[in-house]
């Protein structure tokens, strides 16, 4: 008889826990101008106007949107343990429009944050699945991790200083700059983009279609340029090595293989020069 009890309470506690669990706030919907503190749980969150908001610990959005002039950070993991330290999603999915501005400073994007029509992002720490970025918005990445992909086109701008992306993929006359960071994935080029390399460490970076690739600093370790891509590499002391060439104007590169030089404050430099198709160009100017 008592064991039966005791397994009927059993079964009634875990039923209050699973309940317990699944409690989540109303859904909220703010305009006007304030400032708010997110601290607990919501399935969808939209800021508009001037309203400010700080996603805190404990604080989580499944699905945030951000409009008008509106200010979401990310500033804490939703979790914090003894053991294991920080962790869990402040938001699942974001999406940003307008003049709007997302900074994520700490916590955690689950899946996927999409910057639309001009806003802007402040990537300085924590980390996002993926981040892709489209009619002309702007994002600054200076730390922090972007895990999966960042995806870029209609006339976006990134500006990376620090962090590590895994992979990036620009299209439609977007623009990227790096100065620093690491992409430990593939880097892929399309769509008339323009990309300008001064500093960093990319891993594989492919070129095709039309884009303008100037790199002027930093690590490239291999290089891929197809179809009528144009890459231009500005340093000092370049040794073609076997299976590259320099052609009679003495900037023009031809072949494929492993070139060296130096930048122009003296870093070495070496590059593998994987792809190289006839109708791409690839040049060394000093």
């Amino acid at each position: 008889m008592r064991k039966a009890q005791n397994a009927i309470l059993m079964t009634i506690i875990a039923s209050l826990l699973c309940s317990a669990a699944a409690v989540r706030s109303e859904d909220f919907e703010l305009a006007g101008s304030g400032y708010y503190e997110i601290v607990t749980d919501y399935g969808t969150g939209s800021l508009g106007d001037t309203i400010e908001a700080d996603i805190l610990r404990g604080g989580y959005i499944e699905h945030a949107y951000v409009s008008g002039d509106a200010v979401l950070r990310i500033l804490e993991y939703r979790y914090l343990d003894a053991e294991r330290g920080p962790y869990g999603n402040s938001i699942y999915t974001g999406c940003a429009s307008g003049n709007s501005v997302i900074e994520i400073i700490d916590g955690k994007v689950g899946d996927r944050l999409c910057m639309r029509n001009n806003s802007f992002a402040d990537v300085s720490g924590g980390e996002i699945k993926n981040l892709c970025i489209h009619q002309s918005s702007k994002v600054e990445i200076s730390g922090g991790r972007i895990s999966r992909r960042l995806c870029t086109q209609h006339d976006s701008i990134v500006s990376m200083s620090g962090g590590q992306v895994g992979n990036i993929c620009s299209h439609q006359d977007s623009r990227i700059e790096i100065s620093g960071g690491h992409v430990t994935g593939r880097f892929c080029i399309q769509d008339n983009s323009v990309v300008d390399i001064m500093g960093g460490h990319i891993e594989r970076l492919y070129s095709s279609s039309g884009e303008s690739v100037d790199i002027s600093g930093g690590q490239v370790k291999n290089l891929y340029a197809r179809a009528n891509s144009i890459v231009v590499i500005y340093g000092y002391d370049f040794v073609p090595g076997e299976g590259l060439s320099l052609d009679s104007d003495g900037k023009t590169v031809s072949g494929t293989g492993r070139l060296t030089g130096e930048w122009s404050d003296g870093t070495s430099w070496a590059m593998q020069i994987r792809v190289n198709d006839d109708s791409a160009s690839i040049m060394v100017i000093e």
